[in-house]
């Protein structure tokens, strides 16, 4: 059953579900969906663009019950696949991936961003905001944004916002019930599998320095693994500790 609450507007739906459970005890795979979103974050402070009413911004709660704190890249793993799984059926002809760590991508044009928030007690998982911005029916974007790409701009369709917000949740909390059941090793491989650039050299920003090295892994940890090509050294970088330059 899809439980979702819109609103008209919001600075973020992040910060707006973050108030609402100050005040009200909310289910697992609540999601709040805004109309419009005038201040939508997303990973390094970046703003999130999106035309009122032509794209979902959303906050999915999650609340897992048995993972620990140590494994709460898997919940990006959840969202992530959720979302390509939703994609691949609504253009199944169109080459989705992940780029690490949870960027949505059609070929090399971004059509969704997500921001995870979690809230860890001690050694034991609160709770997950999955911040949610996919693209659906914008067509024109005035950012500075270099790639970005529509669902209808691929498709040539247009799209009702709540209908596909009601599928995206289904589709996340699906690969969120295998999670919960222990199933973490083919939610694993199907984000590997769709990792953008995996074994491609490619060109990297690290430790100051330009260098060309293949994706290799992802570790339990969320941390890239790369092998230069030159060297052959390893490579194990968190998040912010390596950029892509291409």
């Amino acid at each position: 059953m899809v439980n979702i609450r819109i609103i008209e507007v919001a600075e973020s739906t992040n910060t707006s579900l973050s108030q609402l459970l100050q005040n009200e005890q909310l289910p697992s795979g609540f999601m709040l969906l805004a109309k419009n979103q005038t201040h939508g974050r997303g990973q390094k402070g970046n703003i999130w663009e999106s035309l009122q009413g032509e794209n979902i911004t959303a906050t999915l709660l999650l609340k897992p019950q048995n993972l620990e704190s140590a494994d709460q890249f898997y919940l990006t793993m959840v969202v992530a696949i959720g979302i390509v799984d939703l994609l691949k059926g609504l253009a199944p002809e169109a080459q989705w991936s992940v780029k690490w760590p949870n960027d949505i991508y059609c070929a090399d044009k971004k059509i969704a961003g997500i921001l995870i928030e979690n809230v860890i007690m001690g050694n034991d998982f609160g709770y997950c905001l999955a911040g949610i911005g996919l693209n659906v029916n914008q067509h024109k974007f005035l950012s500075d944004a270099p790639n970005p790409i529509s669902l209808s701009m691929i498709t040539g369709d247009i799209y009702d916002i709540n209908t596909i917000a009601g599928q995206m949740s289904i589709s996340i909390l699906d690969r969120f019930s295998h999670l919960e059941s222990g199933h973490t090793g083919k939610l694993r491989a199907d984000y590997l599998n769709h990792l953008y650039l995996r074994g491609i050299p490619a060109l990297f920003l690290y430790e100051g320095k330009t260098i060309k090295a293949e994706i290799q892994d992802v570790d339990i940890y969320g941390r890239l693994r790369l092998l230069r090509t030159d060297t052959r050294e390893p490579i194990i970088a968190a998040f912010k500790e390596i950029k892509y330059l291409q």
